[in-house]
C-alpha cells in the first residue's frame, strides 16, 4: 500500500475523498433529521421483522443517533465495525481536505494482492461483525 501527497494538478479528477466527505455530511445531516423525528415514524429492520435475526447493518441507526449524543461505548456496542468503518471515512476525508489545503492530492495505491486482501478481510469483518450482532441480540 502507498499513500502519496502528490502535488495537485488541475488535469487531476476529482478525488474520492471529496465523494466520502460530501457522503458523511449528507449521513450527518440524516442523523440530525432522525433525532428529531419521534421513534415511530423510524422504520424498523425489515430483515429483523421477517427472521427475527439482525441484517448485517442493524443497530446503525442507533449507532448513529448514539453518536450524535456523544455516547461512544453505545455507538460501539450497536454496531462496532460501522462505527469504525465511519471512523476511518472521515479521517480519510479530512486528510484529503487538509492535502488539498495545502495543494496536494491524496492518492492511495493498492497492489492487486493487497487490493484482494484488503476485500477479504472487509468480508471476513463483515462477517464477524454479523456474528456480534446476532450473538448480542442487536
Amino acid at each position: 500500500m502507498r499513500l502519496q501527497w502528490a502535488p495537485h494538478r488541475k488535469e487531476n479528477l476529482t478525488p474520492a475523498w471529496v465523494g466520502v466527505g460530501l457522503g458523511l455530511l449528507v449521513l450527518g445531516a440524516a442523523g440530525l433529521v432522525a433525532e428529531r423525528l419521534p421513534a415511530r415514524f423510524l422504520p424498523p429492520c425489515g430483515f429483523h421483522l421477517i427472521t427475527g435475526h439482525p441484517c448485517p447493518t442493524c443497530g446503525t441507526t442507533r449507532m448513529v443517533l448514539d453518536l450524535l449524543h456523544g455516547r461512544l461505548a453505545a455507538s460501539f456496542h450497536s454496531n462496532p465495525l460501522l462505527l469504525l468503518v465511519l471512523a476511518a471515512l472521515v479521517l480519510w476525508a479530512l486528510a484529503g481536505l487538509v492535502a488539498r489545503f495545502g495543494g496536494r492530492d491524496l492518492t492511495i495505491e493498492l497492489s492487486p494482492r493487497e487490493e484482494k486482501w484488503f476485500w477479504l478481510g472487509l468480508l471476513v469483518a463483515f462477517l464477524l461483525n454479523w456474528w456480534y450482532l446476532w450473538e448480542a441480540g442487536i
